[in-house]
């Protein structure tokens, strides 16, 4: 019987006006618009276009209101089923708050901002993946949107640099003058310009097919290495100058500081609107609110592609590269300069190094590039090989090392890297390990033993040179 009010089992009933939580769940794509009754509401947002959600209730939700939607009004309640990814914690384990390793997203958006917390779980959000969330994660993403903030400082000091005349607006607005005049601009211009297309298309596109990572990942790799990292660092040579070359370069730099915050838009909204607000020659539809939310979307133009000015950039970028890799591999100071022989097998060789060497030895600090034609350089020579231009590139070594002191740090290095990797082949050659250790885990000792391998042959590499010195 029933233990509180004392009925014999016979004279219980089952309420009978119960339904099941996900039946009753079934009915939300057009029980919340009205139906029965044929509201507008229902007539405009039923059936809807996408829905998000989970694998994990397929059968329990999603199929329920593709039944019931048929059942009841006579069509599908969508026509997309997103399944986004699951997040857990940073082992792959499902939370809990019986294994304490359940992530409170409102303390880490307190922690790194809501725009880094989305971002990160764009970035991660390939379907058929888990997300496997760890506040350093979050953290790193937290530097991408604080690189996206200094983008816009930057162009804001050089808008209002002391001693240089203002720049206006052009008449016919930023966007078109950049078109009327792309193929008068200056090569570092109309290289950003070009990649700028082949990220609108790659963004579109993942948008489109929603692979939000692929989008995510772009507009990353976009944003911090080719804008912030080279375009920026190219532009400062233009900016520093009161004339055309300075104002054209604002324009560009405005443009697709502008196209990119639209790109970025509907992953990290709060900064982007931000800074969007922040610029002075935005375009505003005459027929929306000011807000960055209500711009159109950016779609490549395949008048602004240009393959040339992507092959010079790729050479001058090569170029660059070499000499602070051999500053790096060989200890030396930011500060310290050196003069930079060059071999030349034709004349657009000597012409591509006359029209770059101010952006040459500005961003790779050398303190000059001088053809080597007969000259012979003492002692033993760094010879950097460039494939196009095809050119190499000599430095004279002597001065420029502390051997000894280097030789030192070098052996020291290698040193520790031999005693991890002895740890790390110890444990991939113990076939309990392989065999019990979760899969992620041995890939991530098999990939950090490649790394060092890697690391091993520079060190060792820069150890040769040294002894050559010293010869």
């Amino acid at each position: 019987g029933c233990s509180n009010c004392g009925a014999k089992a016979a004279d219980l009933k089952q309420d009978e006006d119960v339904l099941d939580t996900w039946f009753s769940s079934a009915l939300w794509p057009f029980a919340t618009l009205g139906w029965p009754e044929k509201t507008p509401a229902l007539k405009t947002f039923y059936p809807n276009s996408v829905l998000e959600t989970g694998f994990d209730i397929i059968f329990f939700w999603v199929a329920r209101m593709i039944m019931m939607g048929i059942h009841f009004t006579g069509e599908v309640p969508f026509r997309k089923v997103y399944l986004h990814a699951m997040v857990r914690d940073e082992n792959g384990e499902k939370m809990s708050k019986s294994k304490g390793n359940v992530i409170d997203p409102l303390d880490l958006i307190d922690a790194c901002g809501a725009d880094s917390l989305r971002f990160t779980l764009a970035v991660f959000a390939g379907q058929g993946r888990d997300i496997k969330l760890a506040p350093a994660r979050v953290e790193g993403y937290q530097a991408f949107c604080n690189k996206l903030w200094n983008a816009s400082k930057f162009f804001h000091f050089y808008m209002q640099q002391d001693g240089m005349k203002k720049v206006s607006a052009p008449k016919e607005g930023v966007a078109d003058w950049i078109k009327l005049n792309r193929n008068h601009l200056n090569v570092t211009n109309r290289w950003i310009l070009s990649l700028l297309q082949d990220l609108m298309e790659t963004v579109d596109k993942g948008f489109d097919q929603f692979a939000l990572n692929v989008s995510a990942q772009a507009l990353y790799d976009f944003t911090w290495h080719e804008f912030c990292d080279w375009y920026v660092e190219f532009s400062k040579l233009a900016l520093r100058e009161d004339d055309d070359f300075r104002k054209e370069t604002l324009y560009v730099l405005h443009f697709v500081l502008e196209e990119v915050l639209k790109l970025l838009h509907p992953i990290v909204p709060f900064i982007t609107e931000e800074i969007w607000q922040s610029l002075p020659w935005k375009y505003v539809d005459p027929d929306q609110v000011e807000s960055l939310m209500l711009q159109r979307f950016p779609l490549a133009q395949k008048i602004f592609k240009d393959s040339e000015a992507e092959r010079t950039m790729a050479s001058l970028k090569s170029m660059i590269d070499a000499l602070r890799n051999f500053r790096g591999e060989n200890g030396l100071s930011p500060k310290k300069e050196f003069s930079v022989y060059y071999t030349s097998q034709n004349s657009a060789t000597d012409a591509f190094v006359k029209l770059h060497a101010q952006e040459i030895t500005t961003l790779a600090r050398v303190q000059a590039l001088i053809r080597l034609n007969d000259h012979v350089i003492e002692g033993p020579v760094a010879v950097l090989p460039i494939a196009n231009p095809p050119m190499e590139l000599h430095i004279a070594l002597r001065g420029l090392v502390d051997v000894d002191e280097e030789s030192k740090r070098l052996k020291k290095e290698i040193e520790r890297i031999h005693g991890d990797l002895t740890v790390i082949r110890k444990k991939l050659s113990n076939d309990a390990f392989v065999a019990k250790a979760p899969t992620e885990l041995v890939a991530k000792e098999q990939t950090r033993e490649r790394d060092l391998v890697s690391k091993l042959g520079e060190l060792e590499g820069a150890l040769t040179r040294l002894s050559q010195l010293s010869g």
